[in-house]
Formats: structure tokens, sequence, C-alpha cells
């Protein structure tokens, strides 16, 4: 539908760099093409992979979203080591995880053997002609590089005016040496009368993370669910990085980790919440535990349908796994509620439960029912994005689906057992406390 490109566009690599350039392919709707996006990246993987000497990330934009720009998993390797001993780790790391299926499109941050030219003044003839770095610095930032020296305003606008040698003085590293410097007296020197240039190698930039020098390791990953990919990352750790290094997510992987832990807090609130909320509503603090039966209940339903149906546990399918949390109870608070009044009227455990679940049987299905069809059209995937929504809906649908047909068959069996086990535990309270106490006679 649509294609943008730029080149030394300002990026995780560094702002403007110009070794780096972005594509922008924007896709047709899903309705319009035959390919999924997924077959479409893996096509331009495989056609990107043929050009010599080009190193290519193909990733959709959605997914990078609160991510660090690098990749689908993005870990850095840090510690206080020498930067070719973090190049070595970092590229042994990429070889290993090369290895292991659904890694695609791996790369660091840490380029070395970069060509640069470097300018080495002689102090001892700086300090005679007055000239200091900083001078030097400012010529050769503004011969070669570029600067900004004042703004000009025409019809409302603003430009920057910018000094620069034309390419013809700036092409090779023998112009370097032929700009002029202006000395303490007002004369000018050629710069390599008072510096030495040299050309040489070394890294684009040196990360540092925490105060330790650091590489970040970035990759895609096809096929392969983000909490997999992370417990290969930390065994393959484990086996190389040496006594100093450690190793930290970012990105993604940092977002990922971070949602499982609030997952889990999440959880045990509503979890909680649901049990004071329940023993307000029955006056017991043991009927509580018979209607929270139906939580893991459907649970089996919602990771068995996403086994099922492929998906993973992600942000979408974890919202769906909360939502169940409120909904499949319901179930179970109209069995109980409505055997326990019978059992205030006089009938015994087993009886009332025995009127109670043929009576609620249909309200139960139809609400389920109901539930289920309603997040139907979201787990079949209709509409844009719908490959998002669908592990919510699955998670939601199938456990009502289990909850539904399991509530109503477990549930009286765990409630009379439940109430058995009091009557009974009562009853031996009860003799306990009766029983007459030993009298000692003496003789």
């Amino acid at each position: 539908k649509g294609l943008f490109a730029g080149v030394g566009v300002s990026g995780p690599d560094g702002p403007g760099n110009v070794t780096n350039g972005v594509m922008v392919a924007i896709l047709r709707p899903r309705s319009e093409r035959k390919k999924h996006a997924l077959q479409l990246m893996r096509e331009a993987r495989e056609a990107l992979s043929t050009i010599p000497g080009l190193e290519a990330r193909v990733f959709d934009m959605s997914s990078m979203m609160g991510g660090g720009g690098r990749g689908e998993l993005e870990f850095a390797i840090r510690g206080n080591l020498e930067i070719d001993e973090l190049d070595r780790l970092s590229d042994q790391f990429m070889a290993r995880l090369a290895e292991r299926k659904g890694f695609v499109d791996i790369s660091k941050s840490l380029k070395v053997g970069l060509p640069e030219i470097r300018v080495i003044p002689d102090r001892e003839k700086c300090a005679a002609l007055g000239v200091d770095a900083r001078t030097l610095s400012q010529i050769v930032q503004a011969g070669i590089g570029g600067l900004d020296i004042a703004k000009f305003k025409s019809g409302g606008h603003r430009y920057d005016v910018r000094i620069r040698l034309e390419e013809v003085f700036r092409s090779d590293p023998e112009a370097v040496g032929a700009l002029f410097v202006r000395t303490k007296d007002g004369g000018v020197v050629e710069l390599r009368n008072i510096a030495r240039i040299e050309t040489g190698a070394a890294p684009s930039t040196i990360s540092r993370d925490q105060r330790q020098r650091s590489v970040i390791v970035a990759a895609n990953l096809e096929e392969l669910p983000a909490g997999e990919a992370i417990a290969i990352v930390n065994e393959i750790a484990s086996e190389i990085l040496p006594e100093g290094a450690t190793l930290r997510f970012g990105g993604s992987a940092e977002a990922f980790l971070e949602s499982l832990r609030q997952f889990g807090l999440a959880i045990g609130l509503a979890i909680l919440i649901i049990y004071m909320v329940l023993a307000a509503q029955f006056e017991s603090l043991l009927h509580p535990f018979t209607v929270m039966l139906a939580l893991p209940l459907a649970m089996v339903g919602a990771l068995g349908g996403l086994w099922v149906m492929g998906m993973t546990i992600n942000l979408f399918s974890v919202i769906g796994i909360i939502l169940l949390m409120g909904l499949v109870t319901k179930n179970s608070i109209l069995l109980v509620d409505y055997a326990n009044e019978l059992r205030a009227e006089g009938m015994e455990t087993l009886e009332a439960m025995r009127k109670a679940a043929p009576v609620r049987m249909r309200p139960v299905l139809m609400t389920g029912i109901s539930m289920i069809f309603g997040v139907l059209p979201a787990a079949i995937g209709f509409g844009p994005g719908s490959e998002s929504r669908a592990p919510m809906a699955v998670a939601t649908g199938a456990g009502m689906f289990s909850s539904m047909l399991l509530t109503l068959l477990i549930v009286p069996i765990f409630y009379v057992t439940l109430d058995d086990a009091v009557v009974r535990l009562r009853a031996r309270l009860r003799r306990g406390k009766a029983a007459p106490e030993p009298i000692a006679h003496a003789r």
C-alpha cells in the first residue's frame, strides 16, 4: 500500500548514523492480500539475506511499541570487562542463539573496527602558538562535519546557517591536515603542522549500563514464545558468561517479565477480593471456597483453549483470564445460594443440592452460552487486528465453557462433601467437650 525509505534516521544505534537506513512498508488490509504479515516478513528476510555485506532486521512495527526498537528480544551483557572481551562474548552469544530455532535478525549494538580519523595534537607546538584542543576540535567539526553559526529568517520561516567545506576539500584524510587554524597572534597555520593525522579502527560507541560497560544483543522471534526465548537466553548465559559479567533484559523482554509479575499480583488481589465479597454475602468462611472452586475449573479451559489454538500467554490472554475470574464465580453463586436457601427451610444438605442443581442448571447454561457466543467473533478473528484480540477471546470463551460444565458436576459434590466434613468435625468437638474429666481416687 505504501513504502517509505530513509538514510541516517535517528534510531537505537545512534542519531543520524549514515551507515543505517530504514524502510517502512505499509501493508494492504488482510482482506485484500493473500499472504499473512508473518509470511511476508519471512520472505523479506530471505530476499535481504542474499545481499552481501548487508545486515538487515525485519520486524512488525506494532510489536515494538514500548520496546527498545532493536528487536522483540533484547538483553544487555554488562560487566567491568574490556571491549574486546565484550565483543567476543556477544559474538559467542549470537552464534549460540543462531543454532536455536526461532531466533532471527540477531544483532548487537557494539560495532568494533569502524574506520576513523584521529587528530593527535602536538602539545609543545600548540602551546607555543597558543592553540588549544578545543580550537582544533571546532575547526575539524566546522570543516568536516559542519557547524551551525546563525539563523536566517525569511517569509515567516527560520533557517539554520551551516558552514562546511565543499565535498572536494573533505573527501579524504589529507583534507583534514590541510585545514587552517588561527594562532593567538592572529596568524594561521595548517593543522598538519601542529597535529598528527592517523587513520585507524575503533568501536562506534561504548555503552554503559549502571556504570558498567555493556553490549546489547537483540533478536526477533519467529514462532517462538517470549517466555521460552527468555529461558533459552538464561540457559546460554549460565554456560558462557564469566564471573563478573551479568545479564539484564530490556525492551520488550523487560516489559514481558514485568507484566508477568504484575499478572501474578493482579490474580492474587482478584482472588482475595472475591473471597472477601463471598464471605460477606454468605456470612460464612467455608462456602466461599465452594464458590471459588470454579476458578481452577475455568483455568483448565482457558489454558487448554490457548494450547489447542496454538496461542501463548500474552498481555491480551492475561486480560481475558483476569476477566474470567469475575465471570465464572456467578455459576457457583447461583447454585450455592439456592442450596443454602433450601437448607434454611429445613432440607438436608444432599436433598437441597439435588433440588438446586436442576433448577439452577438453566440460568447457568443460558448465561454461559451467551457469554461464549459473545466472544466467538473475536476468537475466530474478524476485522483488522483480530490476531491480537483473539487470545483474550479464546481464554475467556474456553474458560467459561469448562467452568459451565464442570461447575454443574463438581461443585455439588464438593458442597456436600465439605458440609458433611464440617458436621462431623462439629460433632467430634461437641463430644470432646461433653466427655467428663477423669477423677483420681486415692486409697
